[in-house]
């Protein structure tokens, strides 16, 4: 994870373009990893990039029929 930097999930919804309770879902659900600290979750950028490059590949393989 080198030295990117860790996101709180205002900063990883502001990423995405979605509302933080999105996030928190995501979170939750273990669809997003996350750490929590304390009462805070952070995210690490270049986890919340794979995040996004898979998601964006299942819908790139998405076909409509």
């Amino acid at each position: 994870m080198g030295n990117e930097k860790a996101l709180t999930v205002p900063e990883a919804a502001y990423r995405l373009a979605v509302h933080p309770k999105t996030v928190y879902n995501l979170l939750a659900r273990g669809k997003l990893p996350g750490v929590k600290v304390g009462r805070v979750w952070r995210i690490h950028a270049d986890v919340l990039d794979a995040f996004l490059r898979g998601y964006r590949k299942e819908v790139s393989d998405f076909e409509p029929t």
